[in-house]
């Protein structure tokens, strides 16, 4: 009776393999068909970790889009001697009380073989890894490793006690669900990125254990959702410091998560496109949420192996951002980061290819409803050389005096910043101002509709200064 109970449950979950799709609001799923005679090996304590190897293996021999493999885990402690490696057509379960420790100081779970895996393209498939408790036991090690692979999931996963590597890296990958898990333990004492949730591109330099990386780097993730998830003490939570040059991480939605003291930047949207972060709870030291097109060293910035022109081809974005709530005590807790970069950037080996100069602007952002709070000198929301950006319907608290919370700089356009209520004492509510030498004149199109409660002596509800504003209307500010 017991088995039979496991199998109606198998049948219910592994309706999760799922096919993250871009969708107007939000991600569609698709189910994929599932054969009733699925296989499924019970794995309990007494099997221990080689239980699971041996049965991944025979998965990866055997199952098939008609015939799906799960491996049950029961509750209990596995102690991992190697990774776990899980290939196309396989969900691996565990119950609640089930619990993995890392003693062999690799990947926790890598997607493909050992070594360098010769797949290439989105080749492996319809892979899901529901549940447990995993401590990476102090390891430098990602935990969970995909690549080369699409329709993936990973959800009601508990990951903790990891030091400078990634809990998820993922890299070459069409569809990727990653829900309802929990991160945190994380100890990082390197400077360098280092997400809890990366999203990388295929190059050596970054990604280890596939052969096809950097002349596949145009494999770029796409249909990737982030959603329903807890962080807690990282240094980034989500995000990618690593791009293609010109080409765009699509389709990324990260949605519904709480941020709790992170320590560096909770959402980090580097180089992506058709993007949704929204209804997010977020605290921190940092930056909330950062969108930009270039860092400024051009670290992590990698030509395409196609032979394109290689030029920005600067796009709208269409990130929307809303419904968000953001503190970060010593950042801006929204940033669109766009820049210009005035003089060629030669390559530097390890870290990035050759990047011309060019203009790299942020186009195509709509932030919304979200409710933000601004400490002294940080912004709840800046903007710096975006086109054609909306700031609408946001509150913006503070705990004391803010400086400046709604900030527009450095050759902005098109942007606009309305019905938007600072509910804080201002030195100056809304300020458009060009920061930096060698950016053209901001070019407004509207500050309406806002409304600003309190203005310190000296100060300014808004503030415009070498820019041009196509019109300023409608706004309230109290005690100016």
């Amino acid at each position: 009776m017991k088995r039979w109970i496991s199998v109606i449950l198998v049948l219910c979950v592994l309706a999760g393999f799922v096919l993250p799709a871009n969708a107007e609001n939000g991600f569609d799923t698709e189910v994929i068909s599932i054969d009733p005679e699925m296989k499924v090996i019970e794995i309990t304590q007494e099997d221990g970790a080689g239980g699971i190897v041996n049965a991944l293996y025979e998965a990866g021999e055997h199952a098939s889009a008609q015939k799906p493999y799960v491996i049950h885990v029961a509750a209990g402690n596995y102690t991992l001697d190697r990774a776990f490696h899980i290939f196309s057509h396989t969900c691996l379960m565990s119950d609640d009380g089930a619990v993995f420790y890392n003693a062999a100081g690799d990947n926790m779970l890598k997607v493909g073989t050992t070594g360098n895996d010769p797949m290439s393209g989105y080749g492996y498939e319809n892979i899901a890894v529901r549940g447990g408790e995993w401590d990476n036991g102090g390891n430098v090690s990602t935990m969970f490793k995909f690549v080369h692979a699409k329709n993936c999931v990973l959800s009601n996963v508990k990951a903790h006690h990891i030091k400078n590597a990634h809990f998820v890296e993922t890299a070459g990958v069409d569809g990727f669900d990653i829900h309802n898990c929990r991160f945190y333990d994380m100890e990082v004492t390197v400077s360098a990125g280092r997400e809890a949730i990366q999203i990388d591109v295929l190059h050596e330099n970054h990604i280890a254990g596939y052969e096809h990386l950097n002349d596949e780097m145009d494999y770029l993730c796409k249909n990737i959702s982030v959603t329903g998830c807890t962080f807690e003490g990282v240094k980034r939570a989500v995000g990618s410091h690593t791009v293609v040059y010109g080409k765009y991480f699509e389709n990324i939605n990260i949605s519904g998560n709480v941020f709790r003291g992170t320590v560096e930047k909770s959402i980090l949207c580097y180089n992506m496109r058709n993007l949704t972060v929204s209804n997010n709870v977020i605290s921190g030291g940092e930056v909330g949420i950062e969108i930009k097109t270039m860092d400024r060293t051009a670290n992590g910035t990698y030509l395409s192996t196609k032979d394109v022109p290689h030029k920005a081809n600067l796009v709208d974005l269409n990130a929307k951002v809303f419904g968000n709530t953001v503190v970060s005590q010593n950042n801006h807790a929204i940033l669109v980061n766009g820049i210009i970069v005035s003089s060629d950037i030669p390559a530097l080996p390890g870290e990035h290819d050759a990047i011309a100069a060019g203009k790299y602007y942020v186009e195509g952002v709509r932030i919304y409803n979200n409710t933000l709070t601004a400490f002294g000198k940080m912004c709840a929301i800046k903007v710096q050389y975006a086109k054609n950006t909306l700031v609408h319907q946001n509150t913006v608290t503070a705990t004391s005096t803010a400086q400046t919370p709604i900030y527009i700089s450095d050759g902005c356009s098109g942007v606009s910043v309305t019905n938007n209520t600072i509910l804080c004492t201002v030195l100056n509510g809304i300020r458009v101002c060009n920061l930096n030498a060698g950016y053209p004149r901001a070019l407004i199109a509207s500050i309406s509709g806002n409304t600003i409660a309190s203005v310190m002596k000296d100060g300014y509800g808004i503030r415009v200064s070498d820019a041009a504003v196509g019109n300023i209307m409608s706004n309230v500010i109290h005690k100016s």
